[in-house]
């Protein structure tokens, strides 16, 4: 369907937040985008390193920091984490009923992870330990 990176962003969520993405995508489900961002994995053999150099989804730091920018937007749309992380999902989860899940177990990792980072510092070198390791694969 055309979403990729870290927290799978959809391209027309990624461009209306400013980020790069390769080809051209329409929708927030679209099939010929998938396929093209298919054939992208492949050719970069599904290297991280290569993959953001052709769509920013594909960059940690700017996969999280769009999304988390996108979350925000959700959470001032309506008023709590909870519907923030529903926005995420899709704006039209928020008053759905679904979703309420999703949102409780995304803030158990959250809170998980963060428990892990004590400081910038240390999540910097957490986060350059991951890279290396999948610049590895």
């Amino acid at each position: 369907d055309g979403g990729i990176g870290l927290l799978h962003m959809q391209g027309t969520t990624a461009k209306s937040l400013g980020l790069k993405i390769y080809g051209n995508s329409h929708r927030s489900s679209d099939r010929k985008h998938g396929r093209s961002l298919k054939a992208m994995l492949e050719d970069c053999h599904y290297r991280l390193p290569c993959v953001a150099q052709h769509d920013e989804r594909g960059h940690p730091l700017k996969n999280l920091d769009a999304a988390a920018r996108y979350v925000l937007q959700g959470v001032r749309a309506h008023g709590t984490w909870n519907n923030g992380i529903k926005w995420y999902r899709g704006p039209g989860h928020v008053h759905s009923g679904t979703g309420s899940g999703v949102a409780a177990d995304s803030f158990r990792v959250i809170r998980a992870l963060l428990s892990r980072i004590e400081d910038e510092k240390t999540g910097k070198i957490l986060l350059k330990e991951c890279l290396a390791k999948l610049e590895e694969q």
